[in-house]
Formats: C-alpha cells, structure tokens, sequence
C-alpha cells in the first residue's frame, strides 16, 4: 500500500485511522509505521474508539495530512463514507485495506480476495468447532490481495496514476 502511494505521488504526511481495541487494525497501524520510514513517510496516528474520537482525529488529521489511510475496523468502516467525504472536500485521497474501500470511494484498496476470505474464515471455524481456543488460533496469512485502483476517483481529484503503478493493480475501477 506505502509502495503504491509513493508510486502515485511523493507524499509525506500520511494520516492513519485506526481502532485500537482490535487487533487487525492495529496491526496494521504497526506495520505502516514499521515501513514507512523506508518511503520517506511520517505517520500521523488518528485512534478511534467512538464517533466522537472519529471526528476529531479525522478533522486533525485532514489539517495536517496529505493522504488518509483507514485501516480495517468496525467503527472506522461503518464511518467509511464520511470518512470519504469529508476528505474529497480536502482534495485528500484515502486509501484503505477494508474490503470494496475502491468500490466506496478510496482511490487505492488492498484487500483480501472475497473468495480466499471465505475459505479460510471456513478453516477457522472448522478448527473452533474441533476444539480448538480461539485464543491459540494463529492470523491466517491469506495468498492473494487485491491491489484495486478507482481511476475514476483519481481523475476527479486530479491524480494521474502512472503506467507502473496501475500495471501493479489486480483490478482497475474505470
């Protein structure tokens, strides 16, 4: 996701909305804080923990970023449209890992495959209904991710996306 931004422009302030209290989202904050020193990026963290949080970590977020990343999470998800919204007023694009994010209005998602997804939330629930703890289950790593692009998006906000990166795009949103 930073390659594909760094690919699109040079930006530098990324903002990065996260829950928290769920792991995945989390673990995405950390992973983007870990690489992005590597593509000359600062991290500008935005916790939400309610609709109140959302709002203002959103608002700070659109003073000073260039770019908006929304991790996968409940309540940021459930916001997703405003989320959007709001940051097209900016001219900001968002990025996101939720699944259909491209689909929502993000001008870049990565994303599970739907159909790898659903094979391995089934091999989780077999392995639960074996016995297994849920707290000893390990995080399946899935095969393949989407890279999708909404080049509709980038053409309304005014960004070209090169011939590299959409070269580098499972699927093109036109």
């Amino acid at each position: 996701l930073l390659k594909t931004l760094k690919g699109l422009r040079p930006y530098i302030r990324i903002g990065v909305l996260y829950t928290p209290r769920e792991v995945g989202s989390q673990r995405q904050l950390d992973d983007i804080k870990k690489h992005s020193g590597q593509f000359g990026m600062t991290v500008l963290e935005g916790s939400v923990t309610s609709a109140a949080t959302l709002e203002s970590a959103l608002n700070s977020m659109l003073d000073k970023a260039e770019v908006i990343v929304v991790t996968e999470g409940g309540l940021v998800s459930s916001q997703f449209g405003r989320i959007v919204a709001k940051a097209r007023a900016r001219n900001i694009p968002v990025v996101s890992t939720m699944p259909d994010a491209a689909e929502k209005g993000a001008i870049v998602s990565l994303e599970i495959n739907p159909k790898e997804q659903g094979h391995v939330a089934a091999d989780m629930a077999s392995r639960i209904l074996e016995g297994a703890k849920t707290e000893h289950l390990s995080l399946l790593r899935p095969n393949r991710i989407d890279l999708v692009i909404n080049m509709r998006v980038a053409r309304e906000m005014g960004i070209e996306i090169p011939f590299a990166v959409m070269r580098t795009a499972t699927r093109l949103i036109k």
